[in-house]
């Protein structure tokens, strides 16, 4: 019968023994066994354990294993060597000592007074509110210390501008609906609906004329008015034309006052023409009052031109 670990062969009581077989056949019987699974193990020249005859260590058995000296392996049949495990650390430590810098990622950390954290690390939800973060203003656009203060005070900013604005365009006309709390585009409409002119100029004089004024009046009335909108050199003409027989009269008024050099008062039996080079200022109001001389009678003031030069201007014309 065979042994209970190698399966060696064994004499029973009844067989003699003959060395010369017994000695081959334990022989070629440990020779068998040598290597194979549940035999034994070979050994190399320096009496170590051939790395064929052991298992490929896992995650879940024991047995031979390949060092691995990188840092960014993922497998798990291979050891870290204790190299790569030192370049890991060097790397968390030279990490954790970096801060956070206006233009460089990093640590930061809470001082506990301004911003705070709870035990598991986390900001406070009340930290992170309008009111309590700090406003760092070096260019000093503002009063206000906190975001919430200053998006108050550009609040406020942008809707008296607006307010301004809007108070500016109905000063200039006043027949443009702007809203209580009108939007930029509000403004931008109101702008456009103005009832304004632009002259550009050119080289000379450029010309901007007027349509007829009919007026049958025998007490002066208001023909034409414009107010300036720009300050500088121009030069106004106009014109007081007779449908018929009899006078014309014409006043002419800058701001309120009257320029007699401008007007025909007495009045004249024939057509008239008045030109005058005049230094206009923003704001200035110019007004052609006019009449006839009896009833049934009628004239027409025209050819109400300004002529601007070198300058950029805008007029508002009212009548």
């Amino acid at each position: 019968m065979p042994t209970n670990k190698l399966g060696l062969p064994l004499l029973t009581g009844n067989e003699t023994a003959d060395l010369p077989r017994d000695f081959n056949a334990l022989a070629e019987k440990i020779d068998e066994k040598a290597g194979s699974p549940d035999g034994l193990a070979q050994l190399d020249g320096n009496g170590k354990t051939l790395i064929t005859q052991l298992p490929d260590a896992s995650t879940s058995q024991k047995g031979a294993t390949k060092l691995n000296d990188t840092t960014n392996s993922t497998s798990t049949a291979e050891a870290a060597t204790a190299n790569a495990v030192k370049k890991v650390n060097d790397a968390l430590v030279t990490h954790s000592a970096e801060k956070a810098t206006t233009t460089k990622l990093g640590h930061v950390k809470p001082d506990g007074s301004t911003i705070t954290v709870d035990t598991n690390g986390v900001i406070s939800a009340a930290e992170m509110i309008a009111s309590n973060v700090k406003l760092e203003d070096t260019a000093g656009n503002f009063t206000a210390t906190n975001v919430e203060e200053a998006l108050s005070e550009l609040f406020i900013n942008v809707s008296n501008g607006k307010t301004l604005v809007g108070g500016t365009i109905t000063d200039v006309d006043p027949s443009v609906n702007i809203p209580a709390e009108p939007t930029f585009q509000d403004l931008a409409t109101a702008i456009a609906s103005m009832v304004s002119v632009e002259f550009i100029p050119g080289d000379d004089f450029f010309v901007i004329k007027d349509t007829p004024k009919e007026v049958t009046s025998t007490s002066f009335i208001l023909a034409k008015k414009l107010k300036v909108l720009f300050d500088g050199e121009g030069r106004l003409r106009y014109e007081v034309n007779r449908g018929g027989s009899g006078q014309a009269f014409s006043r002419f008024y800058l701001n309120g006052v009257l320029i007699p050099e401008l007007s025909q008062d007495p009045g004249y039996t024939g057509n008239m023409a008045f030109t005058k080079d005049m230094n206009f200022k923003y704001g200035d109001d110019i007004e052609i009052h006019s009449r006839v001389h009896s009833s049934g009678q009628k004239v027409f003031v025209e050819n109400f031109t300004v002529s601007l030069k070198n300058t950029r201007s805008y007029f508002q014309k009212i009548i």
